[in-house]
């Protein structure tokens, strides 16, 4: 099992599910379904499903997950068949029945045993958004309900004659595109003192959620009961919002479903307002057991909106709808979706995730009402750098999302029990980043789509709170004092302004991002989302400027003291390389000048003696003086040494590693050994330590998303390498970085780092 899968959900209302049992949960990510275990609250493992984006995820029961991507594929885990020929845009799931919502406006019913299409029903030229299926009331008939851009919520019952959905009702309710829709099969309790509304055991609930920021709620009964969204006592409202909701709920009348001889009456409920922006989901709570032992359905709907907010809604003891909580990042940037709370603890947990990525978990506690626990990562898009620190203590990583973020591991207190989490997110940034290098203990420097190199030290805040959940104590404490506190970032600015120690914060700026508030703690456990966003930025040192266009690559000597860079380049005027020193800041000698195209990779070695570059030309350079070798017959994506620098290694788009030995001081090389691959080749990393008996180990990623390990020998003048084993739980996409964790303290770990394009940063201990 990875130490850590750092992976963010698709933008999806149905990217997330969880099993009947409440003890995972999964979630679409990229092309692959992230695993997240509920107890240990961390995402365990990835399944690579399909060869395109993941849209819906469903489970049809405790060991049954029906997923549909982009690709127009629908799999049914244990079994896959090919779906509609367009994306399919929701999945509802009962018994053997699957039915697929797609965006050629059908719907497709399959059958789990057989993997087959039993039914295409057409819809056009409106295409539906939502589906649910569940049982008529009292009764082992099927029943569809479909929503989408029509508004209307259409009721499609099973015909058991012929084995299909048969259209029976399309009720008009909502003004605009139905999001989603949730139904729940009502029972009551002896304890429950909610007032039931004239529901009958065994009748059907029926809410949807849409667009016109309503939530609508229905039953059917005598048959049926559908429900929407609660209305509040409107009528003593003058808002116009409230008086057109009250003349839609006079226009609404019962209607009957004659159904095999039997009637049900489908009877408007209740009319929810309380959003202020599109309604994305809602569900009915999880049926919960009474202290008598009773197992009953509560009264209780949850609902996510594009207003940043998943409420909670119950009636009171008149049957009107009230909201019970409110829930969200108040002043964040998140916009929720949000899945079925888990039947775990009496519906006392929820978990929702945000169209940034963000997934979050809320729990009812006696102190507070309601504790925040963070189970995924925001916003995490395709991750293009990676670096540890020189210690191995922490992780950085940078990525097209406009962030860098720290991950480090967190000491339980009083448990053996290790995990790794984010830190911090020294730098939130307006242009997408694209490389980074750690320039000491506690510095690096980050290139972004911009022509500016910038320099980031850290700050108090951070050292106190790795000291706190690590365990990591750096520095002299007076030193560590004097530094600045944190950083603030200027609502029309790019740079995190340092805020010293005592230093009065400027009123007027407008911050965007603020330093930590004198009031708050330093943290002893990984912090919630809001916490990273407002109060974990690095102070910004300085600036590096000189290149012309946007920067692609940087590296930092092993000692600290240069850093290299490159930009994108179209002529050898700007494909160069510019060393700089980090003592003054500034070009310790003029640009090098050899490739004639974009420099994609900048290594130095670990004497410092040499720098390898290579790039878009197919070429690799290594300075001193520069030596030139066209060595592959496509673009070289990634250069690495031996910790020795007796070898390095070059990764190309033509499916080969090429291993080159450095035959004198002078950087003279030849090719010592080809590694052909399956795919291109996008990342190579040699670890640096001596491996048992003298060799070399190297890891090497590849386009399809594997990750392979290489053990490597270099006697007799010979080079040999052998493919020793390929990584599980490898990422669904490009490889685009890995780094090797440096040991410490004489410890035998090994630890690689792996990021890649399906959205994911990996901790992988061999």
């Amino acid at each position: 099992m990875p130490l850590l899968i750092a992976a963010s959900t698709n933008r999806s209302a149905q990217a997330t599910a969880a099993s009947p049992c409440g003890r995972y949960s999964v979630f679409a990510t990229h092309n692959s379904i992230g695993v997240v275990d509920l107890k240990l609250r961390k995402t365990t493992s990835t399944i690579a499903a399909h060869q395109n984006t993941v849209a819906a995820l469903k489970f049809a029961d405790e060991n049954t997950l029906v997923s549909a991507a982009a690709d127009a594929s629908i799999c049914t885990w244990g079994q896959g068949f090919q779906g509609p020929h367009c994306p399919v845009n929701a999945l509802a799931t009962l018994g053997d029945l699957i039915v697929s919502a797609s965006t050629d406006a059908s719907l497709r019913v399959w059958s789990i045993k057989g993997g087959d299409c039993v039914q295409v029903i057409q819809t056009g030229p409106k295409y539906a958004l939502a589906c649910s299926l569940t049982y008529m009331p009292h009764s082992k008939i099927p029943v569809l309900f479909t929503g989408g851009c029509d508004g209307l919520l259409t009721v499609y019952v099973w015909d058991s004659a012929t084995s299909q959905f048969v259209k029976k009702l399309a009720l008009q309710g909502h003004t605009d595109w139905i999001r989603d829709i949730d139904t729940a099969i009502y029972s009551s309790a002896a304890t429950n003192s909610i007032a039931d509304g004239g529901l009958k055991d065994g009748d059907l609930m029926v809410a949807s959620a849409s667009q016109d920021k309503y939530v609508d709620s229905g039953n059917y009964t005598g048959g049926m009961v559908g429900a929407e969204n609660p209305v509040p006592d409107a009528k003593n409202q003058g808002d116009t919002d409230f008086k057109d909701a009250i003349e839609m709920l006079e226009a609404l009348v019962a209607h009957i479903l004659d159904v095999d001889g039997k009637k049900y009456t489908i009877m408007f409920d209740a009319l929810l307002i309380g959003h202020e922006d599109w309604v994305h989901s809602v569900q009915w709570a999880q049926p919960e057991v009474s202290v008598t032992g009773t197992k009953y359905q509560p009264l209780r709907l949850i609902t996510a909106s594009a207003d940043k907010s998943v409420t909670v809604w119950t009636p009171d003891s008149h049957h009107i709808w009230t909201v019970d909580a409110r829930l969200g990042e108040v002043g964040g940037l998140l916009f929720w979706f949000l899945r079925r709370p888990f039947p775990l603890s009496h519906n006392s947990q929820i978990l929702a995730h945000g169209y940034h990525g963000a997934i979050q978990f809320w729990e009812k506690s006696q102190r507070q009402s309601c504790g925040l626990h963070l189970l995924g990562y925001q916003d995490i898009w395709r991750c293009k750098g990676l670096a540890w620190s020189p210690k191995g203590d922490f992780l950085l990583s940078t990525s097209l999302d406009q962030t860098t973020r720290l991950w480090a591991p967190w000491i339980h207190s009083g448990q053996p029990t290790v995990s790794w989490h984010e830190l911090a997110r020294p730098q939130i940034h307006g242009y997408d980043l694209h490389c980074l290098a750690m320039v000491h203990g506690y510095g690096f420097v980050a290139g972004a789509d911009e022509k500016v190199v910038r320099v980031f030290e850290a700050s108090r805040t951070f050292l106190e709170g790795l000291e706190g959940v690590s365990g990591v104590k750096e520095g002299d404490a007076e030193v560590v004092k004097r530094l600045p506190v944190g950083a603030a970032v200027p609502a029309l600015g790019l740079s995190n302004k340092a805020i010293l120690p005592g230093a009065p914060i400027d009123t007027n700026a407008q911050l965007i991002f603020e330093p930590l508030a004198p009031d708050l703690t330093t943290p002893t456990e990984p912090p919630l989302e809001q916490y990273l966003m407002q109060h974990t930025l690095w102070p910004e040192v300085n600036k590096l400027y000189g290149h012309g266009f946007e920067l692609i690559s940087l590296a930092a000597s092993h000692s600290g003291t240069h850093i290299a860079s490159s930009s994108k380049a179209t002529s050898p005027e700007h494909a160069v390389v510019r060393v700089w020193s980090t003592e003054t800041w500034k070009e310790s000698q003029p640009p090098l000048v050899a490739h004639s195209l974009t420099v994609t990779t900048i290594q130095f070695s670990y004497s410092g003696e040499f720098i390898l570059t290579a790039g878009r030309d197919r070429m690799w350079v290594l300075w001193k003086p520069h030596v030139r070798n066209v060595a592959h017959g496509r673009i070289v994506w990634c250069v690495s040494w031996t910790y020795d620098d007796l070898l390095f290694a070059t990764a190309s788009r033509d499916k080969t590693i090429k291993i080159w030995s450095v035959k004198d001081v002078e950087g003279s090389a030849e090719a010592a050994v080809t590694v052909k691959c399956e795919c291109a080749a996008t990342a190579v990393a040699f670890a640096p330590w001596v491996e048992e008996g003298g060799g070399y180990l190297m890891a090497v990623g590849l386009e399809d998303g594997r990750v392979v390990i290489y053990k490597m020998t270099n006697s007799c003048s010979r080079v040999l390498a052998q493919e020793v084993r390929v990584l599980e739980d490898s990422p669904g996409a490009v490889v685009t970085k890995m780094a090797w964790r440096p040991r410490k303290n004489g410890s035998e770990e090994t630890v690689l780092a792996v990021a890649s394009e399906d959205y994911s940063v990996r901790i992988f201990q061999l």
